[in-house]
């Protein structure tokens, strides 16, 4: 199984992400921001950006860029 992202303009489409995921049987991880550290055993990470409410994709992908 391959490790997968999204990212979110908000809190509510972050959890709804990442239990769309859990549903599916992916070990998801939801984070405010960018995560410090993922665990190993994680197959998704989904990130809320609440600064990129309405902002194109570009701009919240850079968000995520190090």
């Amino acid at each position: 199984m391959s490790r997968r992202g999204r990212v979110a303009d908000d809190v509510t489409g972050a959890t709804d992400q990442g239990a769309d995921l859990a549903a599916a049987g992916r070990r998801a991880v939801l984070g405010i921001g960018p995560p410090d550290r993922i665990p190993a055993d994680t197959d998704a990470v989904v990130v809320a950006l609440l600064e990129t409410t309405g902002a194109a994709r570009a701009v919240a992908y850079a968000e995520l860029s190090p």
